[in-house]
């Protein structure tokens, strides 16, 4: 249900249903904790609420350091701060990233 209300615009639908998910019903599952902080960090990204996405990624990697899915998810959010391209191949965010060190060093 919340997949169909993110995919349909309603964000805060989708958002309100996975916190009450994570409150209620994954109390005792760390896994399935670790599934909707990503899950929630993705679509509050997708809203451009990036603070409480990146928040709910590292909720995610504190449950479980070795999610690559919140790893990701915490990258994609930074990128977005920044005003990068998050899905920009993590070398090309790193040329853009040393290009504006040279700009500041001349």
């Amino acid at each position: 249900l919340a997949e169909t209300h993110a995919s349909s615009g309603r964000s805060e639908a989708a958002a309100e249903l996975l916190r009450r998910h994570l409150d209620t019903h994954a109390a005792h599952d760390a896994g399935a904790q670790v599934a909707l902080h990503c899950r929630l960090g993705a679509v509050l990204a997708q809203s451009k609420q990036l603070a409480d996405a990146l928040g709910h990624y590292q909720s995610a990697l504190a449950l479980y350091p070795e999610s690559d899915e919140a790893r990701r998810g915490v990258g994609r959010v930074e990128r977005l701060m920044k005003g990068q391209d998050p899905d920009a191949p993590d070398e090309e965010v790193d040329e853009e990233e040393d290009e504006d060190e040279e700009v500041e060093d001349a």
